[in-house]
């Protein structure tokens, strides 16, 4: 009995200390433990933010090199381009450019986007000039993809990689068993994840679809799906922290922040079941300790110490891992914020010009000085471009990604471009600059122009920022050598020159020789070492001889192709060496030479009175006679009568009650006359985007003419479609030039400028005959105001149809007359209405309307200062009332919808002051400008 008190004594007191001690030892291992754990998470979440944050701006910058290559090619080479850079960088599967004012794509690759990402939300927000990686989305070939976006000049390049990028880079990170690191988008969507199942099925725990995965959730859980949702939710909200939530039965911690990197919303998480992390290791041990405790006593202790020490070791070794992890990484953040912190003066300089002389040139009045203000902001711009371009250059030259990319070029305008450029960086120095060059110089050589100027340029900037007086001279020659040619070069300058101790790196990367005495004066240190690179890749050669405080002399020699055997001769090199060398461009409207066609007639299709117009004025150089009618309906009725058979048929696509496709189809399969088979139809349509011209062919279209009407395509239809060669053509004409005399409406004067229109890329259009435009700008204001009215009434009506047709017509009006702004914002709204995004309208709708009607405004004050001007007045005759005869002339105008003869008419009773009826002139002008001829048959009397 007493042995059994004994060891039930022994027993309580074994007890006692090992459930007291394992308690003990659970409550505070299990909170330092946690916070362990808490702090080991957020390391692995920062290093992973700086692992996607760096991939993420590779992936920006590879893009925007490809941007800046797009911008120096002509757009004939820009197909061979995308192509050459996607086979180059496998990571792209399409690579496409986006057109925002022709609304066109070039693209190359097995997934480039549809036409209608012109309005989705990321390539909207690239035109407004913001890098951007859009969310995981299908492409049209059923791949899962991201679309990186980002601006080119007036355009958008846009490349395509693989949807599983992110989710391939974070696979490689095992986080004890199951763990993981995943990406959610703004929506909380898993756009990157260890399992691919998930990103393929794109799970969204917020908008919870139904999962199809192998991993379904059983309806006891949806209590565990709802806080999974919230913590997603908080996540996708721009909130930071350490967070826990049960899923899947299993309690999971999770280290989340927003990705620092990204601008459109995503969050990183890292994530983990707590039972696979050390401290439920630690709980493990701790509890077969006081199982020990209870059967061996003393023994037991030790081996729960082990046990104890055990976890903390491995935490503690893990942490001495991570340490390793987070200081290499911060190294590398430091060299990299080294070398950008030495860039921002050379960033910030060009800016700052920018900037000023902009506020400089927006108030000043005088067209003079703000031309050079803007050509001086043009050359502070490509100096910023040159000093990221560096940057981007000697990256793709370490990375053995960098090519030469040759081409035909032309030489003057190499030189010419050169030396404005650098001129600018005298500034108020006492530096004279020399340009010697050698007459029997190729006006046209074979070689990469734009690595040649880049070569020029660094030589050039140097010998300018590093002489403060003096003289700069630049001499150019060439020497042949069968099919090639060198380009020889030599920059010479009695600047401060290079000590010969400096002379041994002074093509290093990332160096500027002499830094203290230099510190002021801008400079990357890439350019000689880039420069160095160039030229060898060219087969070439660059040499320095320098003498410390008397100046420099850099020679290069580039191997290039030769072209031909014109030289640039004694004119154009007299006028090189005097800067007075200017490559222009003629005007190839006011150039262009058009067919005389008067026995060509044709019919114009379009329920917009203005876009009438501006067809009527676009075609009328040609002498043809044209027809207008509002629908599709009136032009089946047209050709089905057959009283006139029109050479062509320009047929607008979107109308109400009867489109243009629908009236096309009628007319080619219903009708059944041979002319009704056979008669040209060219599609009209604002809606030109990449593969529309297709789709219009097969419906029985010849041709597709998209507007705004490019007058170079307008006369290439012309041509190939109205011209009749059975017909003897009469002599071709010069469309006239814009001569703007002292009783021309010159936009230049003050008061003729209108806000959101390009009056001068107008008056382009029409071969720069203002009378048309005056004419096309009159019907613009008299008919869009009543779109306006059908936009504001069906704007909140259950159906859109009618709402779409009206912002479609005045998208296609504005963008005739050259208003951008209006027509862009029309176009916005059209697309959101397609997708029923009311919210989008109501925002949006009453904004435009207001605008568009403050340009009504503008443009009648514009046409009544005008008419003032005695452009469009002539002195008229004093007549009882309108000719009786031209009344049924006009009638008969009507009767066969010939605006032609109707216009003539009207401008012959126009003449006239009338003391009777004088109110009916005006009413018939604003009928037929409307082409309501029905309304002005009713009107006219029957002849007697």
């Amino acid at each position: 009995m007493l042995r059994m008190r004994i060891i039930l004594v022994i027993v309580s007191i074994v007890a006692v200390i090992a459930i007291s001690s394992t308690a003990a030892g659970l409550f505070v291992y299990q909170n330092e433990g946690l916070k362990t754990i808490e702090g080991d998470m957020v390391l692995v979440r920062e290093i992973a933010d700086n692992l996607l944050s760096r991939e993420i701006a590779l992936l920006k910058a590879n893009l925007n090199a490809v941007a800046t290559l797009l911008n120096r090619v002509s757009d004939s080479r820009i197909s061979d381009v995308l192509k050459a850079q996607t086979e180059i960088n496998e990571l792209y599967l399409s690579l496409a450019l986006l057109n925002r004012d022709e609304r066109t794509i070039v693209s190359y690759g097995t997934a480039a986007p549809l036409p209608d990402f012109f309005l989705n939300k990321y390539c909207r927000r690239a035109f407004e000039g913001e890098q951007i990686i859009s969310t995981t989305e299908t492409a049209p070939n059923g791949e899962l993809v991201f679309r990186i976006c980002v601006p080119s000049g007036d355009r958008v390049l846009v490349g395509t990689i693989s949807g599983y990028f992110f989710s391939d880079i974070i696979s490689k990170f095992k986080i004890w068993q199951t763990g993981s690191i995943f990406i959610l988008d703004e929506s909380g969507t898993f756009i990157a994840h260890g399992d691919r199942n998930i990103i393929r099925d794109r799970w969204n725990f917020i908008k919870r679809p139904k999962l199809q995965s192998t991993q379904s959730v059983p309806p006891e859980d949806e209590k565990e799906m709802r806080k999974t949702a919230a913590f997603h939710k908080r996540m996708t909200e721009g909130e930071k922290g350490v967070g826990r939530y049960n899923f899947l039965g299993f309690e999971r911690i999770c280290a989340y922040s927003p990705i620092s990197s990204s601008k459109t919303g995503w969050s990183l998480g890292v994530a983990a079941p707590i039972a696979e992390t050390p401290i439920t290791a630690l709980k493990h041990g701790l509890l077969l300790t006081g199982g020990v405790f209870l059967l061996l006593g003393i023994l037991a202790a030790v081996f729960a110490a082990n046990q104890i020490a055990r976890p903390i070791q491995k935490i503690d070794e893990q942490n001495v891992h991570l340490e390793e992890l987070r200081e290499t990484a911060e190294r590398a953040s430091r060299a990299k914020s080294d070398f950008l912190a030495g860039m921002s003066h050379e960033m910030r300089t060009p800016l700052n010009a920018i900037i000023g002389l902009s506020e400089l040139a927006l108030t000043d009045a005088s067209g003079q000085e703000s031309e050079d203000y803007l050509k001086k902001i043009h050359n502070a711009g490509r100096t910023l471009l040159g000093t990221i371009n560096d940057i981007l250059d000697i990256s793709k030259i370490e990375s053995g990604k960098f090519e030469l990319i040759p081409a035909v070029y032309d030489v003057p305008s190499l030189i010419n471009d050169t030396a404005a450029l650098n001129v600018i960086r005298i500034g108020g120095k006492p530096v004279r600059f020399h340009l010697h060059l050698d007459e029997t110089l190729p006006v046209s050589l074979l070689g990469d122009e734009l690595r040649i100027r880049q070569i020029f340029n660094n030589l050039l900037s140097n010998a300018f920022k590093y002489t403060k007086e003096g003289t700069v001279d630049w001499y150019i020659a060439c020497e042949r050598e069968g099919e090639d040619l060198w380009l020889i070069s030599e920059v010479r300058d009695s600047g401060i020159g290079i000590r010969k101790e400096d002379l041994e790196r002074l093509f290093s990367d990332y160096s500027q020789v002499d830094t203290k005495l230099n510190k002021f004066i801008e400079g990357t240190g890439l350019g000689l070492s880039i420069t160095k690179r160039l030229t060898e890749l060219m087969d070439g050669t660059i040499t320095v001889e320098s003498e410390y405080g008397r100046g420099s002399v850099f020679r290069v020699r580039l191997r290039q192709k030769f072209v031909s055997d014109e030289v640039i001769g004694e004119a154009i090199a007299q006028n090189l060496r005097s800067f007075r060398y200017a490559d222009t461009r003629r005007d190839r409207n006011s150039t262009l030479v058009r067919i005389s066609l008067p026995h060509a007639r044709v019919l114009v299709v379009d329920d917009v009175p203005t876009n009438l117009d501006v067809a009527k004025g676009m075609m009328k150089p040609y002498g043809m006679h044209i027809d207008c009618v509002t629908s599709g309906q009136k032009a089946v009725e047209l050709v089905r009568k057959a009283d006139v058979r029109y050479s062509a048929i320009f047929m607008d696509h979107m109308m109400p009650e009867m489109d243009g496709v629908e009236a096309t189809q009628i007319i080619r399969s219903e009708i059944g006359s041979r002319y009704a088979e056979t008669v040209p139809i060219i599609a009209l349509t604002a809606n030109a985007l990449i593969g529309s011209e297709e789709k219009f062919l097969e419906k029985g279209f010849q041709a597709f003419l998209s507007k705004p009407i490019d007058i170079m395509r307008l006369d290439q239809i012309i041509r190939q479609w109205v011209r009749d060669k059975g017909y003897r053509d009469q002599p071709e004409q010069i469309a006239p030039s814009p001569i703007f005399d002292e009783n021309s409406p010159s936009w230049e004067k003050p008061g003729r400028k209108i806000r959101g229109v390009d009056l001068e890329k107008a008056l382009s259009l029409f071969g720069g005959d203002e009378k048309t435009l005056m004419k096309v700008l009159r019907s613009y204001v008299l008919n869009t105001p009543h779109l306006l009215e059908q936009a504001r009434l069906h704007q909140t009506a259950d159906d859109l149809s009618q709402y779409i047709i009206a912002v479609h017509g005045i998208k296609g009006s504005s963008y005739s007359i050259s208003a951008d702004e209006a027509g862009r914002r029309a176009e916005y709204l059209e697309h959101a209405a397609r997708e029923g995004d009311r919210a989008y309208l109501a925002a949006n709708g009453e904004s435009f309307i207001a605008l568009t009607e403050q340009l009504i405004k503008d443009l009648s004050r514009l046409l009544a200062q005008t008419s003032e001007s005695g452009l469009q007045s002539e002195p008229r005759i004093k007549k009882g009332r309108p000719d009786e005869e031209l009344l049924n002339r006009l009638r008969e105008a009507c009767l066969h919808f010939s605006m032609d003869a109707a216009d003539e008419i009207l401008e012959e009773l126009e003449r006239y002051d009338y003391e009777y009826q004088a109110d009916m002139v005006v009413w018939l002008r604003e009928r037929i400008d409307r082409v309501e001829f029905a309304e002005v048959l009713e009107k006219l009397p029957l002849p007697s």
